[in-house]
């Protein structure tokens, strides 16, 4: 698979310990693993509105990630598309004024609150069988004997889905790198926690 050369990322670091999952993927049945926690299509469903699994560099799902060319070297190299149905709120709002509209034409009287919530659910319901979600597609690099693990975007949503699909998977952590991790152990870490911001003031020349 062809790596981004470029672009931002998150950094984190997988523990060597005991893998929760048995057997381990790393170890055994790491295709299957994959294909189980593989992205799923939510473009004809009504009641999903996202969906996160892994994929190929270019989001597409392979028939059996064994055909896939996943490792370089040590390095486990594969795609995360995450798919969100989303209704535009002014869309959904005016939309809702019409149905109500017409629903007050028919019956000639004011519509129970009960019935204002259910044309509402079934109003967005419909919409969302029309809606084509929009498609985003990341890269984990994982050098699997380090621990240290790359995923393409800052952004805190798909890292939140990230982590969850990468715990689903391979029964380990993926904890975040910050600049604490770099801390030595010991009496000098806990100096650090009385370091406090030093506030400078311009000299009127």
């Amino acid at each position: 698979m062809k790596v981004k050369t470029s672009g931002s990322f998150r950094r984190y670091v997988v523990a060597g310990g005991k893998c929760e999952k048995q057997p381990d993927p790393l170890k055994e049945g790491l295709e299957e693993a994959l294909f189980e926690s593989r992205f799923r299509s939510i473009e004809n469903l009504t009641e999903e509105t996202r969906s996160v699994g892994w994929s190929d560099g270019n989001g597409l799902v392979p028939a059996n990630f064994g055909e896939m060319d996943v490792w370089l070297g040590s390095t486990l190299v594969l795609g995360v598309r995450i798919d969100v149905k989303r209704i535009p709120a002014g869309a959904l709002k005016v939309r809702k004024l019409e149905l109500e509209s017409r629903e007050r034409q028919e019956v000639g009287a004011r519509i129970p609150p009960d019935r204002k919530r259910e044309l509402a659910e079934k109003l967005e319901l419909e919409l969302l069988a029309k809606c084509v979600p929009a498609t985003a597609v990341y890269q984990m690099l994982w050098d699997t004997k380090s621990g240290q693990l790359l995923f393409s975007t800052t952004s805190d949503a798909p890292n939140v889905s990230f982590r969850s699909l990468f715990r689903e998977t391979f029964g380990r952590n993926a904890e975040p790198v910050t600049p604490g991790s770099f801390l030595p152990a010991g009496k000098e870490s806990k100096r650090m926690l009385t370091v406090a911001p030093v506030h400078f003031t311009a000299r009127a020349g």
